[in-house]
């Protein structure tokens, strides 16, 4: 099996092709990389905060259930 003899200019054009718009192809409504900082724009890290939360309540009660136990001890 012989390989075409493409620089890597051409392998690139190759596979972007289908990403580029031409005369006969639609104009694509978005670039790859705009998606990607539209999308660290809007990012908030909720699965993040919940377990921080989550993860302080945890502590809270093992905190408060120590405590009485050594209350009613008393």
């Amino acid at each position: 099996m012989q390989l075409p003899d493409l620089t890597t200019d051409e392998l690139d054009r190759k596979q972007l092709e289908p990403l580029l718009p031409g005369p006969d192809r639609e104009q694509l409504s978005y670039h790859p990389l705009q998606t990607q900082k539209d999308d660290d724009q809007n990012f908030k890290p909720t699965g993040a905060i919940v377990f921080f939360i989550l993860l302080i309540a945890m502590g809270a009660l093992i905190w408060f259930s120590i405590y009485d136990l050594q209350l009613s001890r008393h």
